[in-house]
């Protein structure tokens, strides 16, 4: 046998085990993504239901303010509106 007949051998089982690495990797992201889009779907319809309804008044609540002082929704009833934003990752 030749060198070079040997040589083209031993690439030809390395790109084959590289192809197949690969079809793993894919295979493996696409079962990860229906599984997450499955479970979001779950999740969403039988998560919890919300607390208040679009257009319906808040129910009262209470939270502390950037300084720590204590805010409540009775402070601002009928003085001006309220807008509350929620930073999911603000610590």
């Amino acid at each position: 046998m030749a060198k070079g007949e040997r040589h083209s051998g031993v690439q030809k089982r390395a790109r084959r085990r590289q192809r197949s690495r690969r079809v793993r990797a894919v295979r493996t992201t696409i079962v990860l993504a229906v599984l997450a889009v499955a479970v979001g779907g779950a999740i969403y319809l039988w998560g919890p239901e919300p607390a208040a309804d679009v257009g319906q008044p808040a129910p009262p609540f209470a939270l502390p303010d950037t300084t720590g002082r204590t805010i409540t929704l009775a402070d601002f009833s009928g003085k001006q509106p309220v807008v509350l934003a929620f930073y999911m990752f603000a610590g």
